[in-house]
């Protein structure tokens, strides 16, 4: 007689699936955990489960469905924190701040021990622009989890955008931790002859900035040697400023990533020096400059950086931190100037745009060592122009990066660059108004 396997019962108990469901979230199948809460639902509506079912509905990138689940939630218990603080964290990420400050407030007015809660103020207030206030939600939010990698990382932030270099620094490095580095195999530079390998981390922007460290690093006694990006590879060789990591190479005896070097040197932020360190080729330059006419200003514009939809925190900065072509269509009218398009996508009528002509950032410095000026949004172009010491406007948003500190109109980063922030929240059009009236005099200057 065959075996029959006995047919396994299925439980109704809900404590027993909502066990369960932590077991299989924490296994990251969110799918079948938020198919176990629904079932759990219908036989008892209940807050606790009601908020794991809109957290995997959010971790399923069905964020209008976590709403609506979230606000349901609220009507069993409009005092459950847990919704309270996630509902406020996706009202944020969705940029309805009014709204996820209301909720965030709640949240720590009936629970104010509640560690979450105060990190996502933290985070909604950076994103405000409100940097004091930023900075005592997190410290309150470290003081309540400490071992919060997450929190830490977000306090590092908070020191930053309050120009404490030296504090946000000491806790910088749990975006290791935060963002999955791989541990390195080799031990941290600290100085002394080595052989050092010095990896790319974070955006492209944040890794030409951080290239003006590289020599510091040889006078150390290191031979360095970056991993980066293609895009990179050239520029940071002819600009000698480390060699390039080839496929096999082993040979090292030390490790840093490109953003350890902010640690190593960058603890006074007034000290930096802004001149230029980057080189482009003068071959490339001639060749793209005879491309160029010649009979007036030409000036580059960029309003727009690399957008992100993979990781919701950097495609909310992109989104706030761009414009669209239609924003600045009319900055040029009627000036006496050639414009040339620098944004990665279609171009502005009668501006010259080599487009796909450009196919990396060695490229991209030898087109703009060619213009009288360039305006950009804050993108790796930015980083690139100053760099290179070529004259640049930097159109920053409301709740400006910390690179920027301390938000004045000269860098501190570049000497090239100068610096127009929002005085609100999206305003465009008052930064465009500015760059207007400026243009209009730097070009009466270079009759």
């Amino acid at each position: 007689m065959p075996f029959v396997a006995p047919v396994q019962q299925q439980t109704n108990d809900p404590d027993k699936m909502y066990a369960e469901v932590k077991r299989l979230v924490d296994a990251e199948k969110y799918q079948e955990a938020g198919v176990l809460c629904n079932k759990i639902l219908d036989i008892q509506p209940h807050p606790i489960v009601a908020n794991m079912l809109g957290y995997c509905l959010y971790k399923l990138n069905k964020e209008d469905y976590a709403e609506r689940v979230w606000r349901g939630a609220l009507e069993l218990d409009p005092k459950y924190v847990p919704v309270l603080a996630n509902l406020g964290n996706l009202l944020r990420e969705r940029m309805r701040y009014s709204q996820a400050e209301d909720m965030l407030s709640k949240a720590i007015s009936y629970k104010p021990n509640d560690h979450r809660s105060h990190h996502n103020m933290a985070t909604l207030l950076l994103d405000f622009g409100r940097w004091e206030e930023a900075l005592e939600s997190a410290k309150t939010a470290y003081k309540l989890k400490k071992e919060e990698v997450a929190t830490q990382h977000l306090l590092s932030l908070a020191y930053m955008q309050n120009g404490d270099f030296k504090n946000g620094i000491k806790y910088y490095g749990a975006r290791k931790q935060l963002f999955l580095r791989d541990k390195a195999p080799l031990p941290r530079y600290e100085g002394g002859e080595a052989k050092v390998i010095v990896r790319h981390e974070q955006g492209m922007g944040d890794t030409i900035m951080a290239a003006r460290w590289l020599p510091r690093l040889k006078e150390m006694g290191a031979d360095v040697t970056l991993v980066c990006p293609r895009p990179l590879e050239s520029l940071i060789s002819r600009s000698n400023l480390a060699k390039i990591h080839k496929e096999g190479d082993t040979d090292y005896t030390h490790h840093l990533w490109t953003m350890d070097l902010l640690e190593m040197f960058a603890g006074e932020w007034d000290d930096l020096g802004g001149e230029a360190y980057l080189t482009a080729d003068n071959d490339m330059i001639a060749e793209l400059g005879a491309q160029l006419p010649n009979d007036k200003p030409v000036i580059g514009v960029c309003w727009s950086g690399g957008f992100r939809p993979n990781d919701i925190g950097a495609f909310v900065i992109d989104k706030r931190r761009s414009m669209t072509a239609q924003d600045v269509v009319s900055l040029f009218d009627g000036l006496d100037c050639h414009v040339v398009n620098l944004t990665r996508e279609w171009g502005l009528p009668n501006a010259i745009d080599f487009s796909c002509a450009i196919g990396d950032f060695d490229e991209q410095a030898a087109l703009i060592s060619n213009l009288d000026l360039v305006i950009t949004v804050d993108t790796a172009l930015c980083h690139l122009a100053g760099g290179l010491g070529v004259p640049t406007w930097m159109l920053s948003r409301y709740d400006a990066c910390w690179r920027w500190w301390p938000y004045t109109k000269q860098s501190r980063l570049y000497d090239s660059v100068d610096c127009y922030f929002q005085s609100k929240m999206m305003d465009w059009q008052g930064v465009l108004r500015r760059v207007r009236h400026d243009l209009e005099i730097f070009l009466d200057a270079e009759d």
